[in-house]
């Protein structure tokens, strides 16, 4: 299969422009049935094919296009944990060994990179250290707890307002478990936040930023909400931009 892939993306590159947008929808096809089916769809495995791939390309003109359409692929896969694939793309770039086409997507690239690479699966979670209601500091790194559910809100977001009572749910259809919430709320209208966190777990960690000190933004790629991410006991990211429903189908595949 994987010749077959070199040789679809050496023809696809060849093609006028007129005819490429038909092409790529037969290429993405070929995309998903090897990155999903021929291979398991761990990060790692995939960055190694990845990477086998771009070696075998003919050209550097070849090997430049082969680039474009993965990191396209991956950037814009469903699939939990492709962004560690497309950051690893992304970064052939920036070193040089691929080139942009442009500045605009050269700083993309640069900002992709900058806002994803600090979470990605299977990375310890970048430390937070936020004031709650009372003003003391909670750190996320020294909760104990088997699993930690970080969660960044907006209070007046329709998607939370849908996803907080699920999240809800989860955390107590687990309560077995030892599992703590740090709940960040990413604006800075605090009477707002309180009268909202009044009717969400008080054993929750309430926490925020009003003046955006902390950089949690870039640190997490907060650039809406919610934003749901899911550690283990020794605070490695195991799960990213999730929901409800995928937080609970990870915790309930996990001791």
């Amino acid at each position: 299969m994987k010749p077959l892939i070199i040789l679809a993306a050496i023809l696809y590159c060849l093609l006028p422009p007129q005819d490429q947008d038909r092409a790529y929808a037969t290429l993405q096809g070929m995309f998903d049935r090897y990155f999903t089916q021929a291979l398991p769809p761990l990060p790692d495995s995939v960055i190694v094919d990845v990477d086998q791939i771009l070696e075998r390309c003919p050209s550097p003109e070849v090997k430049n296009r082969c680039g474009s359409l993965l990191l396209q692929y991956f950037i814009t896969s469903p699939i939990m944990g492709m962004e560690n694939v497309a950051v690893h793309i992304a970064k052939k770039y920036i070193d040089g060994e691929l080139h942009a086409d442009n500045e605009e997507l050269e700083q993309y690239l640069h900002t992709y990179v900058a806002f994803n690479e600090p979470s990605l699966i299977g990375k310890t979670a970048p430390e937070l250290s936020l004031p709650d209601p009372n003003g003391c500091l909670v750190s996320l790194k020294e909760l104990e707890a088997d699993y930690t559910i970080l969660l960044f809100y907006d209070k007046d977001c329709a998607v939370c307002s849908e996803q907080m009572p699920l999240i809800r749910q989860v955390y107590e259809k687990y309560q077995s478990r030892k599992i703590a919430v740090y709940a960040v709320y990413t604006q800075d209208n605090m009477e707002a936040w309180l009268r909202y966190i009044a009717d969400l777990p008080a054993e929750w960690i309430h926490v925020w930023d009003p003046d955006f000190s902390s950089g949690f933004h870039k640190l997490y790629n907060v650039t809406g909400t919610p934003r749901i991410f899911l550690m283990d006991s020794h605070k490695t990211i195991i799960g990213r931009e999730l929901d409800a429903h995928l937080l609970d189908l990870i915790l309930s595949q996990r001791p």
